[in-house]
Formats: structure tokens, sequence, C-alpha cells
């Protein structure tokens, strides 16, 4: 797969898909807590997230196995 991140710690990843007019496949924001739930359904809680970050990868989106395939698709999504 192909993605591309966009990160800093000050970053608002809504400034990005603003910018980008694009949707993003994962954001964070600086300061936003780290909450996973584990399979026995109990909830853990890592440190903060000490930056914002916006992402977009061809995972989902693209049904290949060649890197070239991925890369050109996240390469026209961004132009």
């Amino acid at each position: 797969y192909a993605s591309v991140r966009i990160a800093g710690e000050s970053l608002d990843p809504l400034e990005v898909t603003k910018a980008l007019r694009l949707p993003a496949d994962h954001v964070q924001r600086s300061g936003e807590p780290r909450l996973r739930r584990r399979r026995d359904g109990s909830v853990h809680e890592d440190a903060a997230h000490r930056e914002g970050m916006w992402s977009m990868c061809s995972e989902r989106w693209v049904d290949s196995e060649e890197l070239d395939v991925h890369l050109r698709w996240l390469l026209d999504q961004l132009e």
C-alpha cells in the first residue's frame, strides 16, 4: 500500500482537509487521548498524542498488489 501523512505539533487536521479538499483516512489532534478497546472489551489508555496528523492510504481504495498502482492512485488524489 501507499500512504501520505502530514503531521506537526500544532497541526489541525481539519485545515489539511480544507486545503486539499480530500477526506482523510485517519486524523488525530495534539493532546487527544489514545484509547484502544482490547479484545476482552476493556479500554486501555496510552499517553495523549503529541502531534496532530492527517493521513490517507490506498489500502481500502485500490485493489492491486502492484505498488506502482497504489502510488499512482495516491498521486492522482493529491494532484
